[in-house]
């Protein structure tokens, strides 16, 4: 009875760990197949992980097992969600009163000045909640505003927008413009400095045209700047584009006239210089071109002249650079490869300086102990500004090949340079306002002399028997010119953009004998202003001149050809009499416009010459 009763308790106990083997399968099996199905289904429809907060109890599990080791659920690796970048949204632009606009797509188009008297004028970048994303054709057309500031939301510019506000000193442009659009700024001739944002796409044709007063362009962004965008800035000393993101093309005469242009930066990028786009561009100091240039089209710097080209590319890559006819100003350039532009100046050493009368500058006194043939004179000595160049200072150095004068000299003192017969180059300071007699004379192999903007007073044999010397330009700003040019035997052209000085060219250039290019900012040519400059060779016009007075050219009896504007209305009489070697005269304008001219010339030197019409020489 005993083993009866032992064997029966066995079995009850074999019973009892059989039941609880079978829901411990059971459970562990439900486990992997909800594991099993939570792995296969598709990430959209997994709900977000969210943590258990502190406090809450987790259930145990109803059975646990003695003997086999706790098997863990599948957990599905943690996917981190992704961390957008943080945009920081512009503050919103309150903006000036009173401007007119009116409903663009989803957003606002100011369309002019409306009843806003402001003359420094804040686009605002939303009215009523809606955003300003673009500024109509003419909307300021003519206006006498000094200043705009335009919004991030602003994207267009449209063409004729502000073309001739000729009192607009500054645009702040903002990120977020896309488009500047044709002559949208033509004309503005206060404006100093231009700097584009790197979201823009594109500058269409004429956008900056005759902006006269712009000294520094800065472009970020755009794939396309257009034809002639640029034209005739002729104060235009700086040019960077940037366009790191765009395969960009300068298009055709983009930069053509800006006769001051010095330097000139074109980024990684750029890929194409069209036609014309420095022509005419007399001063470039510094090129620098990169690595993706690939193109330079047919006499992109015609009539240019390039002192330096830093390319950044290797020797072979540059010649693998398609450089287009009549860019000898390009190719016959010095050219630094692998290089990102000039090294830093430096100036040259052991110069003698002596202390100007008002105790507050200096003065250059002689060579001292410097021996160099470039020349570079400090900005400063002591602590304090070089202001002058003293008389005969740095005369008779049969050495010297070249000077570089900085900003801060504004006097040439009289027999400054005078005999140093090896001088082929002088880079001009910016704030040069005077040159006294015979400062560079006698300096027989300097080839040119393209007088810097700023220069007020050319004294008399400046560059007398300078016998290499060719180009001369006298910049607008001067007010007073002797016979600086006597004896330049060499001399071919003398480009004249004072009004001062055409207007009384007779009384100092009528010994000339050269080509002669008058691009003043004169309406009209005085009575007998050229009178008998018999060795005149051809006249060009460049003004926009409506009038010709009274014998104007009586006896340029040697000028073969003359280059007349199409703005021109009145000729006066006896302009062209005894000018017997005139042959063919170029016209800007029409036939028709030829016609409608008021003549009084008396001389059949004119009649008898050749008229070509719609020259754009």
């Amino acid at each position: 009875m005993k083993k009866i009763s032992i064997i029966l308790l066995l079995a009850l106990l074999l019973s009892l760990c059989a039941c609880g083997g079978a829901e411990e399968q059971q459970t562990n099996t439900t486990a992997e197949k909800r594991t099993d199905e939570t792995a296969s289904a598709p990430k959209s429809d997994q709900p977000s992980t969210v943590l258990p907060s502190e406090g809450t109890q987790t259930a145990e599990p109803t059975v646990k097992p003695t003997a086999e080791p706790t098997v863990e659920p599948t957990v599905e690796p943690t996917v981190e969600p992704t961390v957008e970048p943080t945009v920081v949204t512009p503050t919103p632009v309150a903006g000036s009163d009173g401007l007119a606009y009116s409903e663009y797509y989803e957003g606002l188009m100011i369309q002019g000045i409306g009843t806003c008297a402001d003359l420094d004028i804040v686009i605002p970048s939303h009215i009523d909640g809606k955003p300003v994303t673009a500024i109509d054709g003419d909307a300021f057309r003519d206006t006498a505003i000094r200043s705009v500031v335009i919004p991030f939301t602003v994207q267009y510019i449209d063409e004729d927008a502000f073309i001739n506000c000729k009192s607009l000193q500054s645009v702040t442009f903002s990120e977020g413009l896309k488009s500047v659009r044709e002559s949208a700024f033509r004309g503005c001739e206060s404006l100093k400095k231009i700097e584009l944002p790197s979201s823009l796409e594109s500058i269409s044709n004429y956008a900056f045209r005759y902006c006269t007063g712009i000294e520094e362009v800065v472009i970020h962004g755009g794939w396309r700047i257009g034809d002639k965008v640029f034209e005739d800035c002729t104060s235009l000393q700086k040019l960077v584009v940037e366009v790191k993101d765009y395969s960009c093309q300068i298009g055709s005469g983009t930069f053509t006239g800006c006769a001051a242009l010095a330097s000139i930066e074109l980024g990684e990028g750029v890929s194409e210089i069209g036609s014309w786009c420095f022509s005419a561009c007399s001063g470039i100091k510094s090129l620098i071109l990169p690595k993706s240039l690939k193109t330079v089209q047919a006499c992109a710097f015609q009539s240019a002249k390039v002192g330096q080209v830093y390319y950044a590319g290797s020797e072979e890559e540059w010649k693998s650079v398609t450089v287009k006819n009549s860019n000898e100003a390009l190719t016959s350039a010095p050219v630094k490869y692998n290089a990102t532009g000039p090294e830093p100046v430096q100036y040259s050493a052991g110069l003698r300086f002596e202390l100007n009368e008002d105790g507050e500058s200096y003065k250059v006194a002689g060579f001292g102990e410097c021996s160099d043939e470039d020349l570079v004179i400090p900005p400063t000595y002591e602590g304090k500004p070089v202001t002058l160049i003293g008389y005969r200072s740095l005369e008779r150095n049969a050495n010297l090949k070249s000077v570089t004068l900085p900003d801060s000299v504004s006097k040439i003192d009289s027999l400054a340079f005078r005999g140093n017969t090896a001088l082929t180059t002088v880079n001009w300071g910016k704030g040069l306002r005077e040159i006294d007699g015979s400062a560079f004379e006698s300096c027989t192999s300097l080839a040119e002399a393209i007088l810097p903007e700023g220069l007020e007073r050319v004294g008399a044999n400046v560059f007398a028997s300078c016998s290499s010397l060719k180009d001369v330009t006298l910049p607008a700003s001067v007010t007073s010119v002797s016979s600086c040019l006597l004896s330049c035997s060499g001399l071919e052209t003398v480009t004249i953009s004072s009004p001062e000085a055409v207007n009384n060219f007779q009384s100092w250039g009528n010994t000339l004998k050269c080509d002669l290019v008058i691009d003043a900012d004169v309406d009209s040519l005085k009575e007998m202003c050229f009178d008998w400059c018999s060795k005149i060779r051809s006249i060009t016009i460049k003004s926009p001149v409506t009038k010709i007075d009274d014998k104007a050219f009586n006896y340029c009896k040697n000028a073969e050809v003359i280059y007349l504007p199409a703005s021109l209305k009145t000729v006066g009489s006896d302009v062209f009499y005894g000018c017997q070697s005139l042959s063919t005269v170029y016209f800007g304008g029409s036939e028709e416009d030829w016609n409608k001219i008021e003549w009084n010339e008396s001389s059949d030197c004119l009649k008898n010459a050749t008229v070509v019409f719609n020259y754009q020489g």
